[in-house]
């Protein structure tokens, strides 16, 4: 007997479904959903902020109007898409929904796992009968983890004509780009500086149309920003946080290692952390652009008044922005990703975190070497990717912090 995976995972939504929660999960729910013509009748929410929107096309509706939905056809089922499972799950119950029309959220990541899986074989011409199917789907994927698998499940579920990869050094963007896509419903592959070329071989890209979106930053700023996300990679925080660390200290050395090329930084374990030894986005480019793609960035011009270029090679098309620009950027990144309505939510910023004030302390009385500054500010990147007018504002900007 052929084991219809499809069919298994997919049946109980064929009355119609009602999706609960319409943050990301609920977007990448109705992109499974309508990739396999369901019916998705509504989004609702315990937000009443979002009551009376639009998600993807459909309404988010009231808690009383999907009552109504659901006494109108018996075989509507409520499928949750939020992590909050269990508390909504009760919430339903409370409000004498059938738990036989209640689909948790963890019973729909199962499916779409199982699914996901069976999908894979199927596409590489693996013909699955009932008897070996979780053998052979444990085996198929047992290599795959982390987000690298998220990304691939999902992409190969929303049935997307696009592969999406998202290559940009550390804090230029990437973590507003995914979390703007997964608010979009729309998987995208993830490269992470220091480890992409491991990660590129995992990858199922290899040969296949790519729109890959590199980020830029000012080198100040990012380093800054990187010192604070990312401390463990920089500090003992027993010795240097809680305690009161000298933050200054912290940057000068990570200048002698960044830009300086000194080797030596105290307080930076480098056994543990040896991927993140060079940091800054150029030479991110030799790692994961040039040496993958062949592609020199430097090798095409870059329009530094609108703040992007896009650049095509075989078959990859490259989407370059200055991160300084990247909140302007939502309907041009829509229509590159072919992406309807794409909005651009800002997360991960440093004025938003839990250390923010340390942060803000540390922008205003950071100290930087006036010399290095017009060093790293006349280089090749500078140049390229800004214009004497940009730089001209970075300098203003940091000017009070320049000894």
């Amino acid at each position: 007997m052929i084991f219809s995976v499809i069919d298994d995972k997919l049946t109980c939504y064929d009355g119609g479904v009602v999706l609960f929660g319409c943050g990301s999960t609920g977007a990448y729910a109705k992109r499974v959903l309508d990739r396999f013509e369901k019916n998705v009748i509504c989004f609702v929410d315990n937000d009443q902020e979002q009551w009376g929107t639009y998600r993807l096309g459909i309404p988010v509706r009231t808690l009383k109007e999907m009552l109504s939905i659901l006494e109108e056809d018996e075989n509507i089922v409520i499928q949750i898409t939020s992590e909050c499972s269990d508390d909504i799950e009760k919430q339903l119950l409370d409000m004498g929904v059938s738990d036989k029309r209640i689909i948790s959220y963890g019973e729909f990541e199962q499916r779409m796992l199982d699914l996901s899986r069976y999908l894979y074989l199927q596409k590489d011409g693996v013909t699955i009968d009932d008897s070996v199917f979780t053998a052979e789907l444990d085996s198929y994927n047992s290599y795959r983890k982390g987000h690298t698998a998220k990304a691939i499940m999902r992409h190969n579920l929303c049935g997307l004509s696009e592969n999406i990869l998202i290559n940009s050094a550390a804090k230029t963007g990437n973590t507003t780009l995914i979390s703007s896509l997964e608010r979009a419903g729309i998987s995208c592959y993830q490269g992470r500086q220091g480890y992409f070329t491991k990660i590129w071989d995992f990858l199922p890209l290899k040969g296949e149309k790519i729109k890959m979106i590199l980020g830029v930053r000012e080198p100040f700023s990012q380093l800054l920003s990187m010192i604070f996300h990312m401390q463990s990679n920089f500090w003992d925080q027993t010795a240097y946080w809680e305690k009161g660390g000298d933050v200054q200290k912290i940057f000068d050395d990570v200048i002698d290692q960044e830009i300086r090329n000194n080797k030596v930084i105290p307080y930076y374990d480098r056994e543990k952390n040896a991927a993140h030894q060079t940091r800054f986005v150029e030479k991110h480019f030799a790692e994961a652009v040039e040496n993958i793609f062949h592609i020199d960035v430097y090798d095409y011009l870059f329009d530094c008044e609108r703040g992007y270029s896009i650049i095509r090679h075989e078959n990859v098309e490259l989407f370059i922005f200055q991160l300084e620009q990247l909140s302007q950027l939502d309907k041009v990144l829509g229509e590159f990703l072919n992406i309807e309505d794409f909005v651009l939510y800002s997360d991960n910023i440093g004025d938003l975190q839990w250390y923010k004030k340390y942060y803000r302390e540390a922008r205003k009385n950071i100290k930087i070497d006036r010399e290095l500054l017009n060093e790293v500010y006349s280089d090749k990147y500078m140049s390229h990717f800004y214009s004497e007018k940009q730089i001209a504002g970075f300098r203003g900007k940091w000017e009070k912090n320049l000894c």
